[in-house]
C-alpha cells in the first residue's frame, strides 16, 4: 500500500506552527532586559490540545483543563513567556483581547471566558530581574476589538513599531554616550589648559 502527500507551495515557503491555516502567533521581544512572551492563537472555536508537565518546579496556568474527562474540550490561545511565575499575567492580557471580541468558552448568555494555558521560563537571572511580562505584554500583538482578518496587517505593524522602540532607545542611549564622552574631553582639555598656563606663569615669575 502506498501513500501519496501533497504539500502546497505555501506549506513549502512557510514551515513554522503557521503553516496551519487558522493558527497565528506575536512575539514580543525586549532586548534591553532579554524577556518577551509568544502568543499562539486559533481562529474560531480553538484548537484541542494537550499538555505534559514536567519538571521539579513547572510554572503554568489552566493546564490542569487540558486532562482528558474534564469539561474543557479546546483551548483559543497559548502563551509562552518569560518572567517566572510573574510572567503568568500574561495571560490575562491575552484573556481580556479575546473577551472583547466574544471569543471563548460560554458560560452564558452574554459571557466567555476564554482559555488561554500558559507556561513560563525561568530567566530572572538574565537581564533585569525587575522586568517582566505583565497583563499589557499579552494583548500587544491582539489588539482589543480588531477583527481577526485585520491581524495579519496588525501584527507586522505592532512588530516594527516594537523594534523601533528599541532601535530609538539604542539611538539615545549612544547619543548620551557620545555627550558624555565629549563632554569629558571638553573638561579635560580646559583643565590641561589651565595647568599648562599656570606653569607658564610661574616660570615666567
Amino acid at each position: 500500500m502506498s501513500f501519496q502527500f501533497k504539500v502546497s507551495l505555501s506549506l513549502m515557503e512557510n514551515s513554522s506552527l503557521t503553516a496551519i491555516p487558522g493558527i497565528t502567533a506575536g512575539h514580543v521581544t525586549d532586548d534591553l532586559n532579554l524577556t518577551g512572551v509568544t502568543v499562539v492563537r486559533f481562529a474560531g472555536e480553538g484548537a484541542r490540545a494537550a499538555v505534559s508537565v514536567q519538571g521539579a518546579a513547572p510554572g503554568t496556568r489552566e493546564t490542569d483543563v487540558l486532562e482528558p474527562g474534564n469539561l474543557v474540550e479546546k483551548v483559543h490561545a497559548i502563551v509562552l513567556t518569560g518572567g517566572s511565575a510573574y510572567g503568568l499575567d500574561a495571560a490575562s492580557g491575552v484573556m481580556a483581547a479575546l473577551e472583547e471580541e466574544g471569543i471563548g468558552l460560554p458560560v452564558s448568555e452574554i459571557t466567555v471566558v476564554p482559555i488561554v494555558p500558559a507556561a513560563v521560563l525561568f530567566d530572572l537571572h538574565v537581564g533585569s530581574s525587575t522586568v517582566r511580562p505583565s497583563t499589557e505584554w499579552g494583548p500587544v500583538f491582539l489588539p482589543g476589538g480588531a477583527p481577526f482578518a485585520l491581524y495579519p496587517i496588525l501584527i507586522p505593524i505592532e512588530l516594527i513599531s516594537n523594534i523601533m522602540r528599541v532601535v530609538s532607545l539604542a539611538v539615545r542611549l549612544f547619543a548620551n554616550m557620545m555627550a558624555g564622552h565629549i563632554l569629558l574631553k571638553v573638561l579635560l582639555g580646559f583643565a590641561w589648559t589651565m595647568m599648562m598656563a599656570q606653569g607658564i606663569m610661574f616660570i615666567l615669575h
